[in-house]
């Protein structure tokens, strides 16, 4: 499986996006960006079912994060969106979007279900 590049960076991004912070601990797309040293982050427009998110780069990857206020919000919209091929990393109440080999590479490290 290949790595991110900036090791330090990219393995912190995988704990704290997917650690299981959210809602429940107060941790939102914008502080999880900062912790991260995600670049260029900005909350994105808002979009039914989410309750909160934003996009950034990290490594020159651009992820984006949702965040749900519980587990049907987050798999309705996860099911829409894969109906028009989007591909998620979907943890307890968020879901991380970005390219296919960010995603296998994020699941191998956390086991959480990718979804597509």
């Amino acid at each position: 499986m290949r790595a991110w590049g900036g090791g330090a960076v990219a393995a912190a991004a995988a704990a704290l996006v997917l650690s299981g912070c959210g809602a429940d601990s107060g941790s939102t797309a914008a502080r999880i960006a900062e912790r991260v040293g995600c670049t260029g982050y900005e909350t994105s427009n808002e979009q039914i079912f989410v309750t909160e998110s934003g996009s950034c780069r990290i490594d020159g990857r651009t992820v984006e994060l949702y965040y749900f206020a519980d587990r049907a919000a987050r798999d309705t919209y996860v099911d829409i969106a894969a109906e028009e091929g989007g591909l998620y990393l979907v943890g307890p109440d968020f879901a991380v979007q970005a390219d296919r080999s960010t995603l296998e590479t994020l699941q191998a490290q956390h086991g959480y279900d990718l979804r597509g």
